[in-house]
């Protein structure tokens, strides 16, 4: 067992709004304002998580997908 932990806000139920950040996690993905630097390293990740999604026999969400294939 890994001895990091995330820490994750979930919230308690349907009706609670999302806190600020989560509501930032949840805008739509800008990849013509991101850092140049960030983005190669953000399009590596999704490459990345394809391949280990298709390993492991996993779904890949769209929005990985589309990153992996997004041009840096």
């Amino acid at each position: 067992m890994s001895r990091y932990r995330a820490s994750v806000n979930i919230p308690a139920g349907p009706n609670e709004s999302p806190t600020p950040e989560e509501q930032d996690a949840l805008a739509p993905f800008d990849l013509t304002t991101a850092n140049p630097e960030d983005l190669a390293i953000w399009i590596a990740a999704a490459e990345l998580r394809l391949v280990t999604d298709r390993r492991l026999g996993k779904v890949t969400p769209k929005w990985v997908e589309q990153l992996a294939r997004a041009k840096g």
